[in-house]
């Protein structure tokens, strides 16, 4: 079978491969459409430090072709929503909705980011190997579009944990969002934020190709630091990946508020201002989201919002456009099958 494979930065080609193997908690699913991401753009230009090479792609709707006899929850032929996270659902962390610490895999295991992760295989693929079924596949609706369906693997989840959850123990307050490395996480989380009835959505930092997008989720770019209000913001989001916005965020955020970090900082050390952060009392999250315990309101929010959320797609190409699609570095692009 085929898969897209990144050799080194900016080299995707076509490659063959085997077929997996089809496992009794598992299921053997044809990717229909994929979606890039913020983090496919870090792998394609170098800068996720992650080694080569890798079968690309993480988010997906797909066709069932095949599952083991152990599995309960999806049927042949289905179209489903394939998590990028590999969890098995059953384990202690999983069953506490912790999917992304699940510990019958190793730690970090998903698609689409190589050895780093398990080398799970790419959904960017004729095939893909579903290990946990049941616990990683979602059905989706029949009016659902394939094509915008796509963010339910990573990046709508992701967004919704950095403000979803905040917004419901304080309805209606502000929120910044700083961007920069992951600015379609910066996007869902604004559109998110206003569908959730925040009273202020700022965003710092956006590509200047992106500020549209800002606006057409019901949020206010911001375009100089000075207009970042400090002590103002209840709710705050790092998608900059830069250790002096991440800093801004913290100055913004009100007494108790709370930050999430949906970037990564892979350097040894990290410049925080903890007295800061201990006199505002400020709570921080970071890690990957979890993406099974969220499912099932993101796709709520996605199906009351499909025409606000389609807003994001830049394009919708044919699959073999796949390695330029890739390669192009922003944005939010799907790959669809005939």
């Amino acid at each position: 079978m085929n898969e897209l494979r990144l050799t080194a930065p900016g080299k995707l080609s076509w490659q063959q491969t085997k077929e997996p193997i089809l496992t009794s908690l598992g299921a053997l699913v044809r990717p229909l459409a994929v979606s890039t991401c913020d983090f496919d753009h870090l792998l394609c230009s170098g800068h996720s430090g992650l080694p080569t090479p890798i079968s690309i792609g993480h988010e997906c709707v797909a066709e069932v072709l095949a599952i083991g006899p152990e599995v309960t929850s999806i049927s042949i032929g289905g179209r489903v929503s394939v998590s990028f996270q590999v969890n098995c659902g059953t384990c202690r962390q999983c069953r506490a909705g912790r999917s992304s610490s699940c510990e019958a895999v190793p730690w970090l295991s998903s698609f689409g980011l190589g050895l780093a992760s398990g080398n799970w295989g790419g959904a960017m693929s004729d095939m893909l190997a579903i290990p946990f079924a049941d616990a990683m596949l979602t059905n989706l609706p029949t009016e659902l579009s394939t094509s915008g369906a796509t963010c339910l693997s990573c990046n709508m989840p992701d967004a919704y944990r950095c403000v979803a959850p905040q917004l419901a123990r304080n309805p209606e307050a502000p929120v910044l969002i700083v961007a920069g490395a992951f600015d379609n996480i910066a996007l869902y989380s604004a559109g998110i934020a206003t569908s959730l009835g925040a009273s202020q959505v700022d965003v710092y930092g956006i590509h200047p190709s992106a500020r549209s997008k800002v606006e057409a989720m019901g949020a206010r770019v911001l375009l100089n630091e000075n207009e970042i209000a400090a002590n103002h913001y209840p709710i705050a989001v790092d998608a900059s990946m830069d250790t002096n916005k991440l800093t801004l965020a913290v100055h913004a955020c009100a007494p108790a508020g709370e930050l999430t970090l949906s970037t990564m900082y892979n350097t040894k050390t990290t410049a925080l201002p903890l007295m800061q952060m201990f006199e505002k009392c400020l709570s921080m999250a970071t890690g990957q989201p979890d993406v099974r315990s969220l499912i099932k309101p993101v796709l709520q929010l996605l199906m009351a919002e499909q025409d606000k959320f389609g807003l994001l797609i830049d394009e919708v190409q044919p699959w073999q456009a796949a390695p330029s699609v890739f390669s192009h570095g922003l944005g939010k692009q799907v790959v669809i099958r005939d």
